[in-house]
């Protein structure tokens, strides 16, 4: 007797209930929209984020803003160097720890400003600070050793300069074999270092960060391959 169809019926509902369990999650991110500190006009702080650079600031929205996405303000990200020793903008902030068995989204509302033009370049992403990759001590080393995903400017060519626009961006990371189980996962904005664009100030705007996880396909595969299993063992 074709027991196939009798064991689908018998293992559908515990199947839609593990799909239910292993749907995307949420990673909470503080300051995600750049709300604090509230401020009249600009301020040199980032609450809740690690910035020892001086080129970051949370600024209200004005004529030269694009509406922002969530709030009335936006972070704003500096590429100009003030002296040899000093560095461009870039802000990270420590979301959780790495668990192999998901896959990470970033999604971040990029912006450009009417009055000052955009940097050279500019990245965002998932981090780990393994093999020091960033110090809050002393500033960030961007080697690249602790870089699991990223994306920078050349991925958004829509994003308009000296205009106030947005644009959604963002990447996403699979875990899945990177051997970084239980590393702090850290998320971050910056300027390359070598973006040294001397007295000119050019600026990068994000808003709204919002960060998601969802089970990476081998672990959606094995749960549902146990429930078939048990339920072809019951039915013998």
């Amino acid at each position: 007797m074709n027991i196939l169809p009798s064991l689908l019926r018998l293992s559908l509902p515990l199947v839609c209930s593990a799909t239910l369990t292993l749907q995307a999650g949420t990673i909470s991110v503080s300051n995600y929209s750049f709300e604090a500190p509230d401020t009249d006009t600009f301020k040199n702080e980032v609450t809740d984020w690690i910035h020892p650079s001086t080129r970051v600031a949370v600024q209200k929205v004005n004529g030269n803003f694009p509406t922002a996405p969530d709030g009335d303000q936006w972070l704003i990200v500096d590429s100009r160097k003030v002296n040899s020793s000093s560095e461009p903008g870039y802000v990270f902030q420590k979301i959780g720890t790495i668990d192999e068995a998901l896959t990470y989204t970033l999604d971040v509302v990029i912006g450009s400003r009417s009055d000052l033009p955009l940097p050279d370049n500019y990245i965002g992403g998932f981090f780990t600070d393994d093999n020091g990759v960033f110090s809050t001590g002393s500033g960030v080393s961007l080697d690249g050793d602790g870089t699991l995903a990223t994306f920078d400017k050349s991925d958004y060519p829509t994003l308009p300069n000296l205009t106030a626009a947005t644009i959604d961006g963002g990447t996403f990371w699979n875990a899945a074999g990177s051997g970084l189980q239980g590393e702090d996962l850290y998320i971050g904005f910056y300027i390359p270092i070598d973006d040294n664009s001397g007295n000119t100030v050019k600026q990068v705007i994000f808003d709204n960060v919002r960060v998601t996880t969802v089970p990476e396909p081998s672990s959606i595969i094995l749960v549902l391959g146990g429930l078939l299993t048990l339920f072809a063992f019951k039915k013998r």
